[in-house]
């Protein structure tokens, strides 16, 4: 239970609700993660996580940023970023990866997930906003008060709404999920999010493309429908950043091309990322440092100083721990997307529907966050290590199935447990 409630209060954000309501922080998360690490060493699980490749891969990246910290261009920063999100991020993999041992946990998981999402979707009347050029925000929730990061959380979720939406059969229940996805899609394309708008792009594809004959005519109908009508209601400014995606206009500062010019700065700020990489690719500027460095270049060339992100995940790590920081997590993501691709076919071939369902939803979860990863900096944020905690768990629950020989046949190579 203490294990949910640590899910639930990552990625509803219900803490920083409580704060924002509060006036003030209130802590209800802390107790809940320390109640939860009892339960895993009660359980005699904690190293259970850490065995696996993910796991290794995270200690290692882990190890590098603290052997790195040394020559980081602002300390404090590392060791904040170091101390709260870093640290939630390896809690919520080690929960993910090891307290997950049957089905049922499993679905537990997965609506936990699906719970979250309908919270963040519930409180928009109450905390959604908007910013100077129509954006959509919730400006009292801290995480979510960037338009970016708050499309790619509520894409996160999607696609478990889709799971729940096809795992249960009462009709209200169902209208309840469906509701809530077009809602998800408004305040996503509300965003203006160009990268949300890709994702998004490649988890209808991805879904396309394994649907079956039907599944894929109902598919190309009903995005199509969507898509005219979410560009109909989105709202001028809306369309003209979407319309200016490609651009590589110079900043005027003129509102009426401030989408082109937000395109024109995060080029710049993605050859800047590379560029750092190769200046510091042994340890890199340190860990959520690339701000600091970016402000530094800016102030040299005798342009205005700024502190800015990479909004690049990707270069994000590369530039912040260097070339072998950037090598694991690359590792990381690849590792991901192989077995959770894996694990969807061996399920379609030996007929299992439940792990099915599962391993295809958390693929196409991870798809779309991959592809939005390419135009936001959560590097360090738990998204990409809960797809490695439940890809593993799914793994295990699917060893466990194994007795059964056409199961067994179909099973990846390493999926078998040798005596």
């Amino acid at each position: 239970m203490a294990f949910l409630l640590v899910l639930i209060e990552t990625f509803s954000r219900v803490h920083e609700v409580l704060s924002a309501l509060a006036g003030g922080r209130v802590y209800v998360f802390t107790p809940s993660v320390l109640v939860a690490l009892g339960a895993v060493f009660l359980s005699g699980r904690v190293a259970t996580a850490w065995k696996t490749v993910p796991g290794q891969l995270l200690i290692g990246l882990t190890i590098w940023m603290v052997l790195g910290f040394p020559f980081s261009m602002y300390k404090g920063g590392t060791l904040e970023m170091l101390r709260t999100t870093w640290a939630v991020t390896l809690i919520v993999f080690m929960l993910t990866a090891s307290m997950i041992s049957n089905m049922q946990q499993m679905r537990r998981v997965i609506y936990a997930l699906v719970f979250s999402t309908l919270f963040v979707v519930a409180i928009f009347p109450r905390f959604g906003g908007l910013t100077r050029d129509n954006r959509m925000i919730y400006p009292e929730i801290g995480t979510l008060a960037n338009p970016n990061e708050l499309a790619m959380h509520l894409l996160f979720g999607l696609p478990f709404l889709f799971y729940a939406f096809r795992d249960k059969r009462n009709i209200i229940f169902r209208m309840v999920m469906t509701i809530a996805s077009l809602f998800i899609l408004y305040i996503v394309f509300k965003t203006g999010s160009r990268g949300a708008l890709i994702g998004l792009s490649a988890f209808v594809i991805g879904l396309f493309f394994y649907s079956s004959r039907g599944g894929k005519l109902r598919i190309l109908v009903g995005a199509s429908i969507l898509a005219i009508a979410l560009f109909t209601f989105a709202g001028d400014k809306i369309k003209e950043r979407f319309s200016s995606s490609f651009a590589d206009d110079e900043v005027t500062g003129d509102p009426t091309v401030e989408s082109a010019a937000s395109a024109a700065q995060r080029k710049d700020l993605l050859l800047e990322s590379i560029r750092q990489t190769f200046l510091h690719p042994v340890f890199g500027v340190g860990a959520d440092n690339f701000p600091v460095a970016y402000a530094k270049v800016t102030e040299a060339q005798g342009r205005r100083k700024r502190y800015a992100e990479s909004h690049n995940a990707y270069t994000q790590i590369s530039s912040e721990t260097g070339i072998p920081g950037g090598l694991m997590y690359f590792a990381l993501v690849f590792w991901c997307f192989r077995h959770s691709r894996r694990l969807f076919r061996w399920a379609r071939a030996s007929g299992n529907g439940d792990i099915e369902r599962m391993a295809l939803y958390i693929f196409l979860s991870l798809l779309m966050y991959c592809v939005v990863s390419f135009f936001g900096t959560s590097g360090y944020r738990y998204y990409l290590p809960v797809f490695a905690g439940l890809t593993l768990s799914l793994m295990r629950i699917a060893g466990q199935s194994l007795s059964h020989p056409a199961m067994a046949q179909a099973a990846p190579a390493g999926y078998v447990r040798r005596s």
